[in-house]
């Protein structure tokens, strides 16, 4: 095997969970080519992978993604490996130059017996390195890679000199979810700020997704304080690196949770729709991870969530807080002030 071609052109956590699939074919076949085919916005989280070839960005509209069928035109590959794709995919998958394809999910395009579908609670990551398995890659653990260049540092640093925070002495809350049903109810969030500002020293920097600014911003100004700020304007990676400098995360299951599982940060993580068997710690049993499910969990996304009420209601600002005290008892005793490497 020469050339190998990993897609996954959905969401942010769906593609850091390519990555302990990506390491493991590189250690079985050390002179491989891999390039990844991600979404656009990601790209900076990938592009220092020393596991990873070459990146190309990829966007849904069909007349952008020609630009995406012209940068492969050229490029024969071995195997694609489709992690995760929606069906728009198939108007660039025909123009691919490969031997094999094989997938996670039943697309007329891919051969059946090319298709490795997995039921049960798996987690995301085991059904990708069970993908891998089938072209002869050995797993190598479940970890996720996350490799930020120096410029993402850089403005990190600065972003944290300016707003006088100091690294591991604040805590990174994301008020955001890329929908509803993913998203903890606004005013326990703000309960939970409110109690950190008034019950520890700890100050606070918020985080949302790129359409979520204005809510950020309000909270910023509702809060009023230099304890408070927001990372709206900070580049993706550069955001990634000051959650990866923050003594605690609270997220719900969205993107900057994975982010701060990747850098082993300690993470207080909440499940409304969706179970951390899928979507959860790589390791369920790292002491870093403290969960909270709701208890009107029915299934992973299987109920229609305009027929039910938001799930996130079961989870109390008293459970995260709880959740809070013991996350805090924990970095106490096994960081005492200095950063995890």
């Amino acid at each position: 095997m020469k050339s190998l071609l990993i897609v996954s052109v959905t969401g942010m956590g769906d593609s850091l969970w390519a990555t302990p699939a990506i390491r493991s074919i590189k250690k079985t076949f050390p002179d491989v080519s891999i390039d990844l085919l991600i979404n656009e916005p990601w790209i900076p989280l990938f592009e220092n992978n020393p596991n990873v070839n070459a990146v190309f960005s990829y966007q849904k509209k069909w007349y952008l993604q020609w630009k995406t069928i012209f940068k492969l035109r050229g490029r024969k590959f071995d195997y694609v490996l489709v992690f995760h794709a929606n069906k728009d995919f198939a108007r660039v998958q025909r123009y691919i130059d490969y031997g094999e394809i094989w997938g996670l999910q039943n697309f007329s395009w891919i051969p059946v017996d090319c298709q490795v579908l997995i039921d049960g609670p798996v987690h995301a990551i085991q059904k990708r390195l069970q993908l891998v398995d089938k072209i002869g890659g050995k797993a190598d653990g479940s970890h996720m890679d996350l490799i930020l260049g120096e410029e993402a540092k850089k403005e990190g640093l600065c972003f944290l000199e300016k707003i006088g925070f100091v690294q591991n002495e604040y805590v990174y809350v994301n008020v955001g979810a890329s929908s509803n049903i993913r998203r903890w109810p606004s005013e326990r969030f703000m309960g939970i700020i409110e109690r950190f500002l008034d019950e520890t020293s700890f100050n606070i920097v918020l985080g949302a997704g790129p359409t979520e600014g204005d809510w950020v911003d309000f909270l910023v100004k509702k809060f009023n304080t230099r304890r408070v700020i927001s990372t709206r304007k900070l580049s993706l990676a550069a955001d990634a690196f000051i959650i990866g400098q923050s003594l605690l995360t609270i997220t719900s299951d969205t993107g900057p949770m994975h982010l701060a599982f990747a850098q082993r940060v300690p993470t207080i993580a909440l499940f409304g729709a969706t179970h951390p068997d899928y979507s959860g710690p790589p390791n369920p049993k790292d002491k870093n991870c403290f969960l909270i499910l709701s208890q009107d969990y029915q299934g992973h996304l299987k109920f229609n969530q305009n027929d039910r009420p938001n799930p996130f209601l079961a989870i109390t600002e008293e459970m995260v807080w709880e959740k809070v005290k013991l996350a805090l008892d924990y970095v106490k005793k096994n960081f005492d002030g200095n950063h995890r490497s």
